[in-house]
């Protein structure tokens, strides 16, 4: 597990607050659906203490792509013949000490499967700078995986991955700031899909490539953001970028925007869209006409580019509470990476999302 960029605003908790959020997740042509509802609690608990929990559970049904053929003279992802239906459990707990302007901070979480397990600890640290114009952050996490699968009894990996950050964020205005993250991840051990393989037809029988994986993985992710409150408007404008590269030869480029408009009553409303693309694992292919020590079809491996749309309303009530609801749509085509060629032989890939929450501060 990564850790997460820190908020481009910093300070301790001034109030506390617990919420509910409902969220739900569909592919396209009757693939997976998710359902995850997940409640929250944050806030100071002494003067120099803040605390902030979380639980989620998740539930994921329909059927994932299996294997990769060519037996019918085309590429072909399959999806598993069998109705997969399993639950994942997710407890994440953070508490920061404040030193006055600056604080520590020390996270742990847990999600677990029938076949995963993974464990991480996390610590952080702020400091404000020239009068907190200048916010310097810090932060190492280190994190275990166990790893199995249903039908492979004797199946028992682990896999273990440290993560370093560094970020800094300046204060431009008033009403504007920019922030800048640095994050290398190393990671060892298994990486391996225990549940995909490709089958190449060159005659009456295939050769069959199992999933194989490097068993190191090495990645940094540069992250800018810039964010600008308009008050003739009562507005925010929020824009990120994010560039990433790893031992496995994947790059990607991420562009995020979005326009928080504020209205009469309490009502807002942010619309955003993204676009992402990647190109391909230097190990990835759609077929493999022999056995090779590292291959595989993984689609999520390939080269592709892929733009993503949402909008988010949201109430907040004079008592202190607040509802929103959330919608977005995902699509992903290869001929859609702009920098560089996609996978051709990648299928088009559709997906929309639903999120209602509720908050109370207190």
């Amino acid at each position: 597990m990564q850790l997460a960029a820190p908020p481009v605003c910093a300070g301790q908790i001034e109030e506390m607050s617990a919420g509910v959020k409902y969220y739900r997740f569909k592919e396209s042509d009757g693939r997976m659906a998710v359902v995850a509802p997940m409640a929250w609690v944050r806030g100071s608990v002494a003067e120099q203490w803040d605390i902030d929990a979380s639980s989620m559970v998740d539930t994921l049904s329909g059927a994932s792509q299996q294997y990769v053929s060519n037996r019918g003279g085309q590429i072909v992802h399959a999806l598993s013949s069998a109705s997969i239906r399993e639950s994942r459990r997710e407890q994440a707990l953070k508490l920061t000490r404040w030193f006055g302007d600056d604080s520590v901070g020390l996270g742990w979480s847990l999600s677990e499967e029938h076949d995963y397990r993974s464990e991480t600890f996390a610590l952080d640290t702020r400091f404000e700078r020239h009068d907190k114009n200048v916010t310097l952050a810090f932060g190492v996490s280190g994190s275990r995986d166990i790893i199995g699968a249903t039908g492979k009894p004797d199946l028992r990996e682990t896999r273990s991955t440290h993560a370093y950050f560094a970020g800094i964020t300046q204060v431009l205005s008033p009403t504007a700031i920019v922030q800048g993250n640095l994050e290398i991840v190393d990671g060892h051990g298994y990486y391996d899909d225990p549940y995909k393989y490709t089958m190449t037809f060159l005659g009456a029988r295939p050769t069959i490539q199992y999933d194989q994986r490097p068993e190191t993985r090495r990645g940094a992710a540069l992250l800018l953001r810039y964010r600008e409150f308009l008050p003739r408007l009562d507005a925010a404008l929020a824009a990120d970028f994010r560039h990433y590269r790893d031992s496995w030869g994947i790059r990607s480029l991420m562009f995020d925007v979005s326009w928080h408009q504020n209205f009469e009553q309490g009502w807002s409303l942010r619309p955003s869209l993204r676009y992402y693309e990647q190109g391909a694992a230097d190990f990835y292919a759609p077929t493999f006409a022999a056995s090779v020590a590292t291959g595989s079809s993984d689609a999520r491996l390939g080269a592709f580019g892929a733009w993503s749309a949402g909008v988010k309303l949201r109430k907040v009530f004079d008592n202190g509470h607040s509802v929103d609801l959330s919608a977005g749509v995902y699509r992903q085509k290869a001929s859609w990476r702009l920098f560089g060629a996609g996978s051709a032989e990648l299928p088009d890939y559709r997906s929309r999302f639903l999120m209602a929450g509720w908050q109370m501060a207190f």
